[in-house]
């Protein structure tokens, strides 16, 4: 059952941290389903609907509720319930699904973690893949060697339509690109040293490839690039500046730069990881935990994490800060019972078109007699989607239409030569298409198809003949 409860959200907002910044609310679900469901992840579908997941228990009770079940929930745009599917792997006593994935054929890979047995529940662990179809149903699940040093680390698509998948096995870091049937299609080691494997603790989507981090015994950290073929590229050590990076903590922003959120502080590096600024959320804001950075459609970075306002209830808080490192506000969604300072509680979606923003997590819900954790997912107010970016440098290039009409074709046109591939790139870093630089007619111009694109903001990166780059921003309605 679905209950639509917009004063009880805003309610919430309120009555936890009246200090916070108050979203209006445009729409908001609660998914009341027979057993509790604690957020573990989603991600926003090509049609522009949402998949959620997480850990599906029967009672309260236990800070850390064990079982073998993952309950799927689809929506649509607006929220509404398509389907709901429950995975379970019965060997396990624990689920606990973490990253979620989607391709171009509307297939999502899961990445996820068990606990093997309830007498050693932090050391025997076994991470796994689980691959479903559109329509939720399960196709295939693949494991790695139980132990607690093999893991999996992040997942994200590549520009081929294959998925790369970040892990930890046998004892060495790797990425990997699997096919839709699980097959491995390539593989790269990516040891610290010759001397030492180390660990890779975080992966994210970069406009060439893929930053891989990895994390030595004394706890030095080095930056690797991975070309989208697997080809190990340029590296940057940064010893023990940063503590240990977990996923999502990181991500592509503007001209290759990368924003890395820890705790309460966010710092901005530049590709090569000469540190641009740092900023900090003042003492007398919310303590966050930061566990995942965003960008907006005005270019401003929002820090996900938790906030504690008593003993027994978690919050989601998104903490909003200028390209300039400047912090602007912070918003509170959701309180829930205390399942775990460590898993993050909700997350937040970017709709690339309205700069709204689609809240999405888990909240303790009471109907008098009992409580309950069910999800939720809300959409709010968000931030102004900006024309165009701000420039850096006279642009090399003009694109129209923009926003392109519904024949998804684009025309560049450049006052001199471009060179390279013209790159399509998502908010998330992939590229999504490619095109050789060469001019199609007089003029240096250039007809580029953007037909089975879903809607959404793109960013078009340009090279002239002299190698400078630059990047104009697109809007696919």
């Amino acid at each position: 059952m679905k209950r639509t409860c917009t004063v009880f959200f805003a309610l919430l907002c309120a009555a936890f941290f009246p200090s916070a910044v108050l979203s209006q609310v445009i729409w908001t679900h609660q998914y009341e389903l027979p057993t509790n469901d604690r957020y573990g992840a989603s991600v926003q579908l090509r049609d522009g609907g949402f998949l959620l997941s997480g850990t599906n228990f029967p009672v309260l009770g236990a800070q850390y509720p064990r079982t073998p079940t993952v309950l799927l929930l689809r929506t649509d745009a607006q929220g509404d319930t398509i389907w709901t599917r429950k995975q379970r792997i019965r060997k396990y006593a624990d689920v606990r699904s973490t990253f979620l994935c989607e391709n171009t054929t509307g297939h999502v890979l899961m990445g996820g973690y068990t606990v093997a047995t309830t007498a050693y529940p932090n050391l025997d662990y076994n991470s796994f893949l689980t691959l479903f179809a559109p329509n939720g149903d399960t196709l295939w699940t693949k494991e790695l060697p139980l132990s607690y040093v093999n893991t999996y680390k992040g997942i994200t698509l590549g520009p081929d339509g294959n998925f790369v998948v970040a892990a930890n096995v046998q004892g060495h870091p790797q990425l990997q690109s699997l096919n839709v049937a699980g097959q491995v299609i390539w593989q790269t080691t990516l040891d610290f040293s010759a001397t030492e494997a180390g660990r890779l603790t975080a992966m994210t989507p970069v406009p060439n490839g893929y930053l891989a981090v990895l994390q030595a015994a004394d706890n030095s950290k080095k930056f690797v690039y991975v070309s989208h073929s697997g080809v190990r590229g340029a590296e940057y050590l940064n010893a023990n500046s940063l503590d240990e990076l977990a996923p999502n903590r990181l991500v592509a922003v503007e001209d290759g730069n990368i924003a890395v959120v820890q705790g309460t502080t966010v710092r901005k590096f530049s590709p090569d990881f000469t540190l641009l600024w740092s900023a900090t959320t003042p003492s007398n804001q919310l303590s966050t935990i930061g566990m995942a950075i965003v960008r907006n459609t005005s270019g401003q970075y929002v820090v996900t994490g938790n906030a504690s306002s008593s003993s027994h209830n978690i919050s989601l808080v998104a903490s909003t800060y200028s390209a300039q490192g400047q912090y602007l506000s912070t918003r509170t969604f959701y309180s829930t019972l205390n399942l775990g300072t460590n898993n993050l509680v909700g997350n937040i979606h970017i709709d690339r078109v309205t700069g709204e923003y689609v809240v999405a997590g888990s909240g303790n819900i009471s109907n008098g007699t009992a409580t309950s954790i069910d999800y939720f997912l809300t959409k709010v107010t968000g931030a102004p989607v900006l024309a165009s970016p701000v420039p850096l440098r006279r642009p090399m290039a003009e694109a129209y239409p923009n926003p392109v009409t519904a024949t998804r074709q684009l025309t560049v046109v450049a006052p001199g030569t471009l060179s390279g591939q013209l790159l399509l790139i998502n908010p998330q870093g992939q590229i999504v298409r490619q095109w050789a630089a060469r001019a199609v007619s007089p003029g240096n111009r250039y007809a580029l198809s953007l037909t089975g694109l879903p809607a959404g903001l793109y960013f078009l990166r340009l090279t002239d003949a002299a190698q400078q780059s630059n990047t104009v921003k697109i809007v696919v309605p």
